[in-house]
């Protein structure tokens, strides 16, 4: 930088001698014109022309002499002017360059002071990063792990998958045999039954034969009900057709032909029931047939195309029923066989209890009968009491009073014996009190047969 500097103040030095040369040639140049005026105005008699010529070809000789002189000294000036301009570009820079150099340290010390600051505030964060950094990790472990997990399950859903496939495709084959739907149907009853509390052969019958004007026919079960009553249910699982529009491959004008066929399947179903006309071979029965179809989802594709279904069992006597709707027949029926056990426990209970008052009657004459007893042996007692004090024990006062009697001493006796004054209590409820006659004797009787 001082060299710089050194460089820069000659360079000055110079261009200012040279300006300081050119002046004092040029005032040198200057004098001499005016000398030459001067003696040109004092030689008025000399002859302007030579003397002008000669001022001429002096000026002309010392201007060239000038312009030799000065030429040098102008291509050094020029020069340096050029040199100073390099150099003041230099400087500049290097002005630019140490200003920024200054601003780069300032903001070097401010921003190692931000730094530090920066790094107070962020030690907190870093942890926190740190932490999370692990969190992450363990969560991504965690992710790996439950991917896998995730594959294995959908490998297993995929197999079961596959699995209930080959097993719907294997019901829906079996459920196109007529056996097979029928056994279905008739199994789900018996489950529907017996998970309703009624019992077997006490409460309900299957395939109890009923002779019906069209002959014998055989329901798939016969319910009992309360007064020798009963019901028919048949159990009906039209299928094939419900198989078929659920089939993925058909359309939808398809699938409706196909639930339209299983309606009309059931709808034939109910017509037959109401030709074997069940309840006429069971008197006092209520006049209907239940036709029970063992899934909800049957009954209700069927009603999806034929809502007056049910309208139509109606009036053929016959009554659709599903699992929900036989539950709730079943426990109603349920429900009443319990009441009728009750109110039969209460008939039984209010026999025994007249029973039991009547012989409560029996009882209160035996007792009255050994009150009575127990009086006549209080007073024989009494009288017994009586006559020892009266007539035994005198005499054996008298016969120790002897004074040769050695053998019989006074105190040989108990005497002061007590008389029983209370007598027998008889009983105060009115239930106790004895009745006439007639009515003991025939209480007698009663509690004799018993």
């Amino acid at each position: 930088m001082d060299s710089l500097v050194t460089i820069i103040i000659v360079v000055i030095a110079l261009i200012a001698g040279a300006a300081l040369g050119w002046f004092i040639a040029n005032r040198a140049y200057r004098a001499a014109q005016t000398s030459d005026r001067e003696a040109q105005s004092n030689e008025k008699a000399l002859a302007d022309v030579l003397h002008q010529q000669e001022l001429t070809t002096a000026r002309s000789v010392a201007q060239t002499e000038l312009q030799q002189a000065t030429a040098p000294l102008q291509q050094q000036i020029a020069q340096l002017q050029q040199e100073l301009a390099a150099k003041q570009v230099e400087a500049a820079q290097l002005a630019k360059q140490l200003e920024t150099l200054r601003s780069d340290m300032q903001r070097r010390e401010t921003e190692s002071n931000e730094q530090g600051r920066m790094r107070e505030l962020l030690t907190p964060v870093a942890d926190k990063l740190n932490s999370l950094s692990s969190t992450v990790a363990e969560l991504e472990t965690q992710r790996a792990k439950q991917h896998g997990e995730i594959i294995n399950q959908l490998r297993q859903s995929t197999a079961a998958e596959a699995k209930l496939h080959g097993t719907a495709e294997k019901l829906a084959a079996a459920l196109s045999s007529n056996t097979v739907r029928g056994s279905w149907g008739e199994q789900s009853l018996r489950r529907m039954l017996e998970n309703s509390g009624l019992i077997a052969r006490v409460d309900f019958y299957e395939q109890l034969q009923l002779k019906t004007d069209g002959g014998s026919q055989y329901p798939d079960v016969t319910i009992k009900l309360p007064e020798d009553r009963f019901i028919a249910v048949d159990a009906k699982a039209p299928m094939q057709q419900l198989v078929s529009a659920s089939d993925p491959n058909i359309n939808a004008e398809q699938r409706k032909q196909s639930l339209q066929q299983h309606a009309k399947a059931l709808r034939g179903h109910i017509d037959k029931l109401a030709e074997r006309e069940y309840f006429k071979a069971l008197p006092d029965s209520p006049e209907l047939v239940i036709a029970y179809v063992p899934s909800d989802g049957i009954l209700y594709q069927a009603l999806e195309v034929m809502p007056d279904l049910l309208e139509y069992g109606y009036k053929k006597q016959v009554a659709l029923v599903s699992p929900v709707g036989l539950w709730s027949v079943l426990q109603s029926i349920a429900h009443t066989w319990r009441k009728v056990a009750i109110a039969e426990d209460a008939h039984s209970i209010y026999e025994l209890g007249h029973l039991l008052y009547q012989r409560l009657g029996v009882l209160a004459k035996h007792i009255d009968d050994h009150g009575k007893h127990i009086n006549k042996t209080v007073t024989s007692y009494n009288a017994l009491i009586g006559s020892l004090d009266r007539s035994i024990v005198p005499v054996t006062r008298k016969l120790a009073a002897y004074e040769g009697s050695t053998s019989i001493k006074s105190d040989s006796f108990v005497t002061g014996f007590v008389e029983a004054d209370e007598s027998t209590r008889k009983p105060t409820a009115r239930e106790l009190q004895l009745k006439p006659e007639t009515d003991t004797a025939d209480g007698d009787a009663d509690a004799a047969k018993q």
